[in-house]
């Protein structure tokens, strides 16, 4: 029901918007934008139990919308995911361009995560790395960036996303990210760095954050391996490195990141994870770049074009007495690119969990030293 209250007054605020601007319509420009993600998965749950993950379907992303022009230095983007029976906000921003950079306002995504900054739509792998479980993806805030031949840097503060609306004060952060090129051209060399820092309790609000994430694969019941429970939290600040290479068909990206909670009771506690990945693509193709990621592979023949890439990950939320778990996952993909909208890709995840104390309502009780095999498949179609 939020999801539609949301939607009906954007649409109001939009319609009403285009009307009052009715004399520069000649200056608005709409180029519709959208995607959708179909995935399947068979999992060999090893001592979790049948019920804990259950083979099937999974509509990932269904996304509509749109980006243009306002008239000037002026632009806009807004989209709406339909997946899951509900409908939630993703990008819904204003950005002006200016002789320094671009300014944004709306919601977007916070600056930090290659991974994270990465579109789904030229994502190497069907899920993200787990090592992207700290990252805040998007919240409405206001930012700033800005590109020259061998660098890129942003900066946002932040609050709470749309559908999250607090009780009492609103949490309140700031992130940076910092790309160099020292190598650009035949071959790029990616190094980044990025920092955030966010208050989620004041005098008013007592605040708290929990880490938890799925074993890189979304068509399993929403069960998740690890987990660190609801931590009484002051703050969070979070820190990430980055490395990326890029040569020919060839690819390969690392990620560190780290997340200290400032607690109000007990210790501080802090946790980490990293992922290390590489593709080749067999057909001879080269992946475009960006700061916030590699891209998409374009095929160059009717055939259309195949990718190998094999990734390995791990994340610990275990520390002063939170005993999250630890995560580690290795994934083999292959990828058939039809053409720029349309790819097959298919995964086999190999996962390891140890020390988790994490309770699921499936399996009421502690699951320690698993091991499931996750096969996961996915067609994807963008425009």
């Amino acid at each position: 029901m939020k999801g539609i209250k949301y939607t009906v007054n954007t649409a109001f605020i939009l319609g009403l918007g285009d009307a009052v601007s009715a004399p520069a319509a000649a200056d608005l420009t709409f180029d519709p934008r959208g995607r959708l993600h179909l995935d399947a998965a068979m999992h060999n749950t090893d001592n979790l139990g049948e019920e804990a993950f259950q083979d099937g379907f999974l509509v990932r992303r269904a996304r509509l919308g749109g980006s243009g022009d306002l008239g000037g230095r002026w632009g806009y983007q807004i989209e709406f995911d339909f997946a899951g029976g509900s409908i939630s906000y993703n990008d819904l921003k204003i950005s002006y361009d200016t002789d320094a950079g671009t300014l944004q306002m709306g919601q977007f995504k916070v600056p930090q995560g290659m991974e994270t900054l990465t579109s789904s739509n030229r994502m190497t792998f069907i899920e993200r790395a787990s090592s992207q479980v700290f990252t805040d993806s998007r919240r409405i805030g206001v930012g700033f960036d800005q590109s020259g031949d061998n660098y890129h840097y942003s900066v946002m503060g932040y609050s709470h996303s749309i559908e999250g609306d607090p009780d009492g004060d609103a949490p309140l952060g700031a992130a940076g990210r910092v790309t160099f090129n020292p190598v650009r051209g035949d071959q790029v060399v990616h190094l980044g760095g990025s920092l955030s820092h966010e208050r989620i309790a004041s005098n008013a609000r007592e605040g708290s954050v929990r880490f938890r994430d799925r074993p890189e694969s979304r068509p399993t019941e929403g069960n998740r391996l690890i987990d660190t429970g609801s931590i009484d939290a002051r703050s969070t600040t979070k820190a990430g490195l980055e490395l990326g290479f890029l040569t020919g068909p060839f690819h390969a990206s690392a990620e560190y990141m780290r997340a200290e909670v400032d607690r109000d009771s007990g210790s501080d506690v802090s946790f980490d994870g990293w992922h290390v990945q590489a593709g080749w693509v067999l057909t001879g193709e080269t992946r475009g770049y960006r700061p916030t990621g590699f891209r998409t592979v374009e095929p160059e023949r009717s055939s259309g074009a195949w990718e190998i890439a094999a990734r390995y990950s791990s994340v610990d939320l275990g520390d002063s007495g939170i005993l999250g778990g630890e995560q580690k996952n290795f994934t083999l993909g292959v990828n058939y690119y039809v053409n720029p909208n349309l790819r097959f890709m298919a995964n086999y995840v190999m996962v390891d969990v140890d020390d988790s104390d994490a309770v699921d309502a499936l399996s009421e009780g502690a699951f320690r030293d698993d091991s499931p095999d996750i096969f996961l498949a996915r067609m994807q179609y963008s425009f």
